[in-house]
């Protein structure tokens, strides 16, 4: 078996898509992770958002063990 990492966009319309069944709410869940209309634009905004999420979880577990720019600079 083959280990496959995927975006977290990627889930989002494979869930959306297999489990077209929503429970009722409000307001009601969305039927696509993207607006069909401005697509590229709504892509774009999720790929900057999961960049900015990638780099924040990066540099918070970097601090954690105590590497720095105090520590690692020379």
């Amino acid at each position: 078996m083959q280990s496959r990492v995927l975006e977290n966009g990627l889930i989002a319309e494979y869930l959306l898509q297999t489990y077209p069944e929503r429970p009722a709410a409000t307001p009601p869940l969305a039927a696509l992770a993207y607006r069909p209309k401005p697509l590229w634009r709504d892509k774009m905004i999720l790929a900057t958002i999961q960049t900015f999420g990638t780099a924040a979880t990066t540099i918070s577990q970097m601090t954690w063990p105590g590497f720095g720019s105090a520590t690692t600079a020379t």
